[in-house]
């Protein structure tokens, strides 16, 4: 399997620390910049790029920065590849969590996590990770896929075939593109991070 992955650029609401889940908020001016970052990487770094499947999620966000990254490209929208639902904590800032819920300001990604996939109201991990598994299934061929920051740590370790806390040690950013083919992963960006 062959894929490159892209989360989409930098949100107010990413700035901010407040978490989006389903919810949209707008590319800021760094976002825009990311995506036309992420374009250029793409058309380096992907041969016959407009012959590539290009799959995406359907969340705001995601299109406009595909729209920007890669102009006029046909794409598929895919239910499976949206945001994790965090369901009532949507729109809250960090502080706001962490009186919710204190794991979401600890140190340990593992609290964090764990905080993340409990939120009454929100998405499981199995029910995720289902999904998850579902959009990759329907790949097969050669495809850049644009969504979110936890969906790509997903997508990326069951493609590496991590497992537990070795998915932890998987980079995330926004701006980056990663290329992943037969279980071998190479980070791409045009500017360090």
């Amino acid at each position: 399997m062959e894929f490159w992955f892209a989360r989409h650029g930098q949100t107010e609401w990413n700035a901010e620390r407040r978490f989006q889940g389903r919810l949209n908020s707008p590319l800021t001016e760094l976002g825009r910049q990311q995506a036309m970052d992420q374009g250029e990487n793409l058309r380096r770094n992907v041969p016959n790029l407009y012959e590539t499947d290009l799959v995406i999620s359907p969340l705001g966000r995601v299109i406009e920065t595909v729209e920007i990254a890669l102009p006029g490209m046909a794409y598929r929208i895919d239910d499976d590849l949206m945001e994790h639902d965090v369901g009532p904590i949507s729109g809250l800032s960090l502080a706001e969590r962490v009186a919710i819920d204190p794991r979401f300001g600890s140190e340990n990604s593992d609290d964090v996590l764990a905080a993340y996939y409990s939120i009454k109201g929100g998405e499981s991990y199995p029910k995720f990770s289902q999904r998850i598994k579902r959009a990759m299934a329907r790949i097969q061929r050669p495809t850049i896929i644009f969504a979110h920051g936890i969906v790509g740590f997903e997508v990326r370790a069951n493609a590496l075939g991590l497992i537990g806390k070795t998915r932890r040690s998987l980079r995330g950013g926004q701006g980056v593109v990663y290329h992943i083919k037969d279980g071998v992963e190479r980070r791409l960006e045009l500017k360090p991070s």
